[in-house]
This record gives structure tokens, C-alpha cells and sequence, in this order.
């Protein structure tokens, strides 16, 4: 994991389109985290109660921090693609302990403060990467229900008849 986040830390000066993962898959807590300007929140979990939850800190290092360890690991070219490559990583695995955020992988201790002001500690599930995806439902940029031509866009064609309006869609 440290090796990953070593490389990972040059193909990080590329641009957006350059990436760099393990050899085998990567592996992702089960919780989704989106950047709003108020903070990282969880916008997909296994436990939807924790939908809402601001992220505090992983590992006992705060989430400001935990962005700026992550964030010189991920190219991007702009705020958008900084973002979106910001995602992945704050719940991937081996991203957090290479880094040295999380110390023991099967204990990260994502610390979520709920809309109550409650804090809670997790130590949530591992699924591998594609298993995650599909779990949450991403596709490209997208978490979970999409516009039928939003959500099909990653077959390489695809047709319907609109009846009512008559028209043929490709």
C-alpha cells in the first residue's frame, strides 16, 4: 500500500486522465463520502442512518487533513476533476492506509457526526472495488438513479420506442 501511494504521489503531477492502482483490485470501506463546501458527507452507506453524517476525521487524522494527504495522489486539472478524483479514494483501502491514514486496514475509524450533532465511530466493511460499484450504483461521475439516458450510458448503443411521443431514441 505504501508503494501505491508512493507512485501514485508522481502520476499525480499528470493530468486528470492518468491513474494508478494496485495490481490486483482495490478495495473500498462501505461508505460513499461527496465534497460539499461544507465538508465531506456520507452520501452512500450500508447503514442509511448515516446518510447526512459529516465525516470528522479517519484514523484520528481530521478530514481536512485526510483531503490534503489524498490530494497530491490523485491527478487532476481542475476543482471538477479534483473532486471526482478525490471521491474513490477517501474510502479505498489501500489509498488511506498507504498514505498512513489508517494504520490497521480492518479498523480505519471513520469518525461521522450525524445531523443531531451525535458523533459515531465505524469500522465499515471491505468490499472490492467493483463489488462497491455496483453496490452504490456509480457509474462514471453518478451515484445511484439516473435519467434512463444517463444510466445507460455505458452500453455502446441502445434504442427505445417513446410511445408516447412517438419518437425512436438511439
Amino acid at each position: 500500500d505504501q508503494q501505491l501511494a508512493l507512485l501514485a504521489s508522481l502520476v499525480g503531477l499528470l493530468d486528470t486522465h492518468s491513474w494508478i492502482g494496485p495490481q490486483g483490485p482495490l478495495h473500498a470501506y462501505e461508505l460513499l463520502l461527496y465534497r460539499f463546501p461544507e465538508g465531506w458527507f456520507v452520501v452512500r452507506a450500508l447503514d442509511a442512518t448515516l446518510l447526512g453524517s459529516k465525516l470528522v476525521s479517519i484514523g484520528g487524522v481530521p478530514a481536512a487533513q485526510v483531503e490534503a494527504t489524498l490530494r497530491p495522489l490523485r491527478p487532476s486539472d481542475n476543482v471538477s476533476g479534483e473532486l471526482d478524483a478525490l471521491e474513490g479514494p477517501m474510502s479505498y483501502v489501500e489509498y488511506l492506509h498507504g498514505a498512513g491514514i489508517v494504520d490497521d486496514p480492518a479498523a480505519p475509524a471513520y469518525v461521522l457526526e450525524r445531523p443531531d450533532g451525535s458523533r459515531v465511530t465505524l469500522d465499515p466493511p471491505v468490499l472490492e472495488e467493483q463489488a462497491w460499484i455496483e453496490k452504490y450504483g456509480i457509474v462514471g461521475d453518478l451515484v445511484g438513479d439516473a435519467p434512463e439516458a444517463v444510466a445507460r450510458r455505458t452500453e455502446p448503443i441502445w434504442t427505445r420506442l417513446d410511445e408516447p411521443t412517438t419518437t425512436f431514441l438511439i
